[in-house]
């Protein structure tokens, strides 16, 4: 695949953060440079924005270079109506599973989550779960 001439940084749209908006209509977009907790309140703010008046939902994870995990678990509960497995992380003597617990009133509709070749750590936890757990593509 041949990269424009502006070079790969022009395809990763730069937020400083969070970045929430309405797209036409009846779509809401958030765009998260990572999962750090300074953000929280937005995307919790812009999936219940979501939540209320949007058909859809994308979340740009493109350049996402991670972040802590309540922020992305979080997030991922806000889109989930039932009980799922998020991940498991095995160690030498044991397996410790983590399930997402849905909160009332989340998001249900359609649901994209955008990464790319520098989406990393968290945001590959994130997509990979929502996309195993068929809530996501």
């Amino acid at each position: 695949m041949e990269l424009p001439d502006q070079g790969i940084e022009s395809l990763v749209p730069h937020s400083d953060g969070a970045e929430v908006k309405q797209l036409g209509r009846r779509a809401t977009f958030i765009h998260l440079d990572d999962f750090a907790q300074d953000w929280k309140d937005e995307v919790i703010a812009g999936t219940e924005f979501a939540c209320e008046n949007s058909d859809r939902l994308i979340i740009d994870l493109r350049g996402n270079n991670g972040g802590v995990f309540p922020v992305r678990k979080g997030l991922a509960e806000k889109l989930v109506h039932e009980m799922a497995l998020y991940c498991s992380n095995k160690r030498r003597d044991s397996i410790q599973e983590v399930y997402l617990e849905p909160v009332q009133n989340g998001y249900g509709g359609p649901l994209v989550v955008l990464i790319d070749v520098l989406s990393a750590s968290s945001a590959e936890e994130f997509s990979g779960a929502l996309q195993a757990i068929c809530r996501a593509v």
